[in-house]
Parts: C-alpha cells; sequence; structure tokens
C-alpha cells in the first residue's frame, strides 16, 4: 500500500480545517475546496485560531476526573504482540456515511463510532501495520464541558528490537462532520518497546470532538514498524478553579503591550507568562525564551514592557484561589503586531505633495489613505459616496473583455475599484463588467468566500447614524445540488451588511442586515436600502447571497441627511501594500479648496496563520489646502456665471465636477467658449494647467 495515504490522514484534520488564504493580487477560477454546503449568513470575518496542546504533568492535580471514553479493545481478540492478525478486517466503507473517519465495524469495539485505516487485532490491542503505518481514530465525542479542556491517555508499545517509533496526536472539534472543521492541535510522542502510557491534553474541545492517533513516516530515513495501542481513555476535570481566557492585548507600541484575560471567580490572583518561541533548524522542537515567567498580578490586565518591536510573543495566564490551587494554563495569545509609523510633516506644491513615514520594525508593506473634507452648503441630503461603477478597468490596465452573453467565471479575491471617484471601495471575489462591477456569489455557496462590495472606513453618524443606500442591482441564476441528487435552480438575492468599528475587539462587528428578494438576471433594478445604525467608523457590505450566481451592481449612491456646516472626510487616495516608506499624490480637482488630511499602517503577514495584521494607524495629520482656486485662465481664459449658465472664455478642454467628485461635463470650448446650464451648487472647473471653485 503506497504511504503517502498516511501523510494525507495526518495531514487531514488540519485539511479540513479551513482553506489557505490566497495573495489579493490572486484571479480565482471557481474551484471547490470544501464540500458543497451552504454557509451559515453572518458576514462578520471568521477568525480561526490554531490552539496548542496543552502540557500538564499531572492532570489529576488540578481537579477530579470524568471519563468520557474507555476502550480496551478486548473484543480484538485475535492475533497477539508481534503476531497481529492481519486476515481480520477491522473496518468497512460500509458502516457509516463517512467511511474515512467512521468505518470501524462496531463489534470490535465497546463504543460504536471508531474508525482507522491499516489496523489489525493483536490479542486484545490494536497494531498498526508493518512498513507501512496506520491510522486509530476514536469516535465524535461531547468533550464540551469544563471549558473545553479534554484529556487523550492510551498504552503504546512497539516491538521487541526495534527503534523507537514517533507517533502523530491530534484532536478536531469536527462539528458533527460539517465541511469546516477546527483543528485544536497535534503534537508527536515517541513509542518504546515497553508498555507505557502517554496523555495528551487539548483546548477548545466541543459537542463532536474526534482524536486521532497517526504511525507514518516522518521522514526519509524514518523506519516504519508496528506500533501497538491499548486501553484509550478520554477524560475531563472538574476543575478547583476554573481557567481564566487570555483576550486581546492592547496598546502595542513595539516596546510594550498590554495584557487582558477574563476574571475567574474564587481567584485571589493570576500568574502571567509571556515568551518568544524559537524552533530548532529541524523543526521538532520549540524552545521557549521567557520575557515574563509566573508574573504575579492581582488585576485582569498587565503591562507588559521590554519587549522587542516587531517580535512575535504569546501569553497565558493561570487563576489562582485563596487555598493556593493553580487552574489550568490558559490557550496561549499572540501578539503579532507592528507599531504605527509616524508621518513626516508634507507640504503641498502647486497641486502635488510626498507623504513620507517612519520605517517600522519587521513591517513588509504600508497602507496609505489620503482624504480631502467636504462641507455642506445647506440642509438636506448630503450624498457621501457617488459611483457609476462604469468603465472599470482589470488591474493590469487592461480592458474588460468579457460581457452578460459571454461570462468569465473567474474573480479577484479582492479587487479595488479602479478607477473610482472614491478611493477604498473592495470587491470581494469580484471583477469588473462592461459598465458595471461583478460579484461571485458561487464563491461565497461553495467555497464560503465573501463575495460582495465592501466600503472603505466612512463617517456615518450623522442624522442619528441613518444612512441611504441607492444601487442598481441585476442577478443571475445557479444550481444547488442536494446528496439526494435533486437540484433547485436559484436567483441571486442580495445582502446589505453595516459594521461598526469595535475596540473592545479591535475589529470591526456586524450591526445591521437587510435582504433583498431574488434579483432580475434580464435587466438592472433600482433598490434603496435605508440603515439606521450608522456610526462614526462604519463599512457597507453589498453581497451576493443565496444562488451560487453573480450579482452585479452600477450608480451606487450613498447619503445622508446633513445640516449646514457638517463636514465629511473623503477619501480620495488609498496605496495599497506600499513596498516604500514615501509615496507622491496628486491631489484631484474635487478636493481643491479643501483641507486635505492622510494616515498609514504598516502591514506584514502571519507565518503561521497566513492572515495579514495590520498595524494602528498614525495619527492623522493635516497636508495643507491646494491654493489658488479663483478665476484663473485657460488661454488667457476666465470663467464667469451669465444668467444661470457657467461661461468660460478661451481655447482648450475643460472638466466640470460637483464638489462632492461627479463629473458633470467634459469637453472642450468651442470658437474660444463654451457655456453649461447648472444648478445652483458649487463645482469645481478644471483647465489644462488650472482650476477654479465657483459657486452660484
Amino acid at each position: 500500500m503506497n504511504t503517502n495515504i498516511y501523510t494525507l490522514i495526518a495531514l487531514g484534520l488540519a485539511a479540513v480545517a479551513g482553506t489557505g488564504q490566497a495573495t489579493a493580487q490572486q484571479l480565482t477560477k471557481r474551484v471547490v475546496k470544501t464540500t458543497a454546503t451552504e454557509q451559515r449568513m453572518d458576514f462578520t470575518k471568521a477568525k480561526t485560531t490554531m490552539k496548542n496542546v496543552m502540557r500538564v504533568e499531572n492532570p489529576l492535580a488540578y481537579g477530579d476526573s470524568t471519563t468520557v471514553l474507555y476502550e480496551d479493545f478486548s473484543n480484538m481478540y485475535e492475533g497477539s504482540i508481534g503476531n497481529p492478525d492481519t486476515s481480520v478486517e477491522l473496518t468497512s466503507d460500509t458502516v457509516s456515511s463517512y467511511p474515512f473517519w467512521i468505518n470501524m465495524i462496531p463489534v470490535y469495539t465497546h463504543v460504536p463510532g471508531w474508525g482507522g485505516h491499516n489496523i489489525y487485532p493483536a490479542g486484545e490491542v490494536v497494531s498498526t501495520a508493518d512498513n507501512d503505518g496506520g491510522n486509530l481514530n476514536t469516535p465524535m465525542l461531547d468533550c464540551s464541558k469544563q471549558q473545553g479542556v479534554v484529556f487523550l491517555e492510551f498504552k503504546a508499545r512497539t516491538d521487541d528490537g526495534v527503534a523507537d517509533q514517533p507517533i502523530i496526536v491530534e484532536a478536531a472539534e469536527t462539528y458533527n462532520m460539517s465541511p469546516t472543521w477546527d483543528m485544536l492541535g497535534s503534537g508527536t510522542v515517541t513509542v518504546t518497546p515497553e508498555w507505557q502510557t502517554y496523555t495528551v491534553s487539548f483546548y477548545g474541545a466541543g459537542n463532536y470532538t474526534l482524536f486521532n492517533i497517526v504511525r507514518q513516516q516522518m521522514s526519509q530515513d524514518d523506519e516504519v514498524h508496528r506500533v501497538y495501542i491499548d486501553d484509550v481513555r478520554v477524560y475531563t476535570i472538574k476543575p478547583h478553579i476554573k481557567m481564566p481566557t487570555a483576550m486581546p492585548y492592547t496598546d502595542y507600541k513595539g516596546s510594550s503591550f498590554v495584557a487582558h484575560w477574563t476574571k475567574v471567580d474564587g481567584a485571589t490572583g493570576y500568574k502571567l507568562n509571556v515568551y518568544s518561541k524559537e524552533m530548532s533548524d529541524d523543526g521538532t522542537q520549540t524552545t521557549k525564551d521567557y520575557l515574563k515567567q509566573d508574573m504575579d498580578v492581582s488585576d485582569t490586565l498587565a503591562t507588559v514592557s521590554g519587549t522587542t518591536s516587531g517580535q512575535t510573543y504569546y501569553y497565558t495566564v493561570r487563576a489562582v484561589n485563596a487555598e493556593g490551587q493553580e487552574s489550568f494554563e490558559s490557550p496561549e495569545y499572540e501578539v503579532f503586531d507592528l507599531e504605527a509609523p509616524v508621518l513626516e510633516k508634507s507640504a503641498i506644491e502647486d497641486t502635488t505633495y510626498v507623504a513620507k513615514w517612519s520605517d517600522v520594525p519587521t513591517a513588509e508593506r504600508y497602507n496609505y489613505w489620503a482624504y480631502f473634507t467636504r462641507t455642506a452648503d445647506s440642509d438636506g441630503e448630503f450624498t457621501l459616496t457617488n459611483e457609476s461603477l462604469d468603465g472599470l478597468q482589470m488591474k493590469d490596465g487592461s480592458e474588460v473583455t468579457w460581457s452578460f452573453d459571454d461570462p468569465t467565471y473567474y474573480s479577484y479575491d479582492d479587487y479595488f475599484i479602479t478607477p473610482s471617484s472614491q478611493a477604498g471601495w473592495d470587491a470581494k471575489n469580484g471583477i469588473p463588467y462592461p459598465g458595471c462591477v461583478c460579484v461571485d456569489g458561487w464563491q461565497y455557496i461553495f467555497n464560503h468566500k465573501d463575495a460582495g462590495l465592501v466600503s472603505p472606513d466612512l463617517d456615518l453618524s450623522k442624522d442619528g447614524g441613518k444612512v441611504k443606500v441607492k444601487v442598481q442591482l441585476r442577478g443571475d441564476k445557479g444550481d444547488v445540488w442536494y446528496n439526494d441528487g435533486t437540484k433547485e435552480t436559484r436567483y441571486t438575492r442580495c445582502a446589505v451588511a453595516l459594521f461598526n468599528w469595535d475596540d473592545n475587539i479591535g475589529d470591526y462587528r456586524q450591526a445591521e442586515l437587510q435582504y433583498t428578494d431574488s434579483i432580475s438576471p434580464e435587466a438592472f433594478g433600482d433598490y434603496t436600502i435605508n440603515l439606521t445604525k450608522g456610526s462614526a467608523r462604519s463599512k457597507i457590505g453589498i453581497y451576493a447571497v443565496w444562488a451560487p450566481a453573480h450579482l452585479y451592481m452600477k450608480n451606487l449612491v450613498v447619503s445622508q441627511n446633513y445640516k449646514a456646516g457638517e463636514t465629511f472626510v473623503d477619501p480620495f487616495v488609498y496605496g495599497r501594500w506600499l513596498e516604500t516608506t514615501d509615496d507622491s499624490i496628486t491631489v484631484p480637482a474635487k478636493a481643491y479648496g479643501c483641507p486635505i488630511t492622510h494616515k498609514v499602517s504598516a502591514v506584514k503577514t502571519n507565518p503561521s496563520t497566513y492572515q495579514i495584521k495590520e498595524s494602528r494607524f498614525s495619527d492623522t495629520e493635516e497636508v495643507g489646502i491646494v491654493s489658488g482656486i479663483e478665476s484663473v485662465g485657460l488661454s488667457r481664459a476666465s470663467v464667469l456665471v451669465e444668467n444661470g449658465k457657467l461661461k468660460v472664455n478661451g481655447s482648450g478642454p475643460v472638466s466640470v465636477y460637483t464638489i462632492d467628485g461627479k463629473m458633470v461635463y467634459n469637453g472642450r470650448t468651442v470658437d474660444g467658449t463654451m457655456a453649461l446650464p447648472l444648478k445652483s451648487g458649487t463645482y469645481i472647473v478644471k483647465t489644462k494647467d488650472n482650476s477654479v471653485k465657483v459657486v452660484f
């Protein structure tokens, strides 16, 4: 038998724990990454933490044990140590609907639901195969009690006269064999020719936790021999005092941070450990370098100083009661962060400036934002966002070559609208189409990935947080197949979500969610969504849901009721993942006469999770105002208002924008003049070399 199958078994738990995160530049074709089932409706971005295997020398010292499972394999009486009966088939693919994990013939165990590959009876113990190895996994077990702390105990040995055998012990919460599992962790133990009892402990167990013991070839020089397993016991501990939970750290400054954890009833104090890790050259050993060890703390937070900027740290905490009894050590919390960059002073020269900032230790890239502040001239509806979504380009600047009649089934993980009036709109699993932008609901249904157009960070706090979103939508249709072989044809629906920043979690939290009915695949329709919970730091997301099909969007307008004099900070530049510590900025005509501000953050990728970490932003700094937007010339031209019309005298190109950046005219003067009828308001008139602000 091909021994590579056991590599797949050992990595199988991790494989179903989630798909890897692709880079933002990736153009992804529709490929199923997980079982094709629908994800529950929650647009809050999921975060997965790889929980560590606990190291507890004497679990019974922490409290009283309760057995969840015990198996002595006394029904496997065939064979013996050194001579397992390889003619006995312990497993069958017909035992359950999940033959990879639940395939043990029930007569051989006292509790049904076991599984394995290449295993044989050996005189009331289980043996893996010689040369090929094998695996043995428990049934799904309810280990959710006692804060999800669970212990796997078993006996193991090898044949006499063979080299010690390494085995992998791993666990996962399967959520009743759902498409996505939560990996609890894995560890390696070494088995000798003498019977020994091994105990491996895990955090985060749930209602359907499965444990897996694997013998596979670990390296090219690793000689695989039989491993015998007996007396498997899974148990929990009712502790003398409960374990605290390490919470997100705050106030990261490079040289310090503040660690937090939950309060435990009956605790008179806590012991905090802070450390970094170093992996051995061969990748088999991890050494902890303690910055703080058993630091006594009376509160549920502590300032940790003396850290090296950009280095990764971890902290754990134990509760202590009046009798001096300690809780289990909490799962470690990772401190993977960067300092905020510091912006240098920038000055506008003509219509340009150079933004510069400090180099941040361990930073790989930087995200830069520039804004201009718009002021409401009068009470009433004020447009925050006005994106036609017409004339969009591919990321490389090329033109779109597909259409509704000849669609594409590729999409970008992140497509930032280009060109745009307001910077930072991100089409997740999106791609430009003629006259609109498209997001692919197929990726949402089958790959459980967001498929939607998401705004930049916007101030939506005016008018008590009431926000109007107007957009034109066009849907598509797609088939959803069921396990019985039947299918249902569905039409795209739209979900509009509002997210507000939550300082307590350091992320956005979903505050509001509204749905449309099925959307016509034949033509665009007008949709208005009224949101009511906007905040000073909000995002809006417009998502494809219900059907594995496209959702097309165009003519997006976001507005609020403003009072005269209220201001809106509008992003006009988003420099994403910049490799240098500077950026040259040209202020657009729509921002002339408006205060310019900017900020920057540092970015790096976590090598363990492949997730991107962004530092907190620098302080927002003022840049200045583009001056000289008075009546100026084209070629000795003048700009004035006559009889309700905008009049330009001179020769050359002319562009006219509303104050919120919408272009209302783009052309040239004819015979040295131009007259354009306009509604009363404020406009920016841009010529080849100059601009003028006109109010009438």
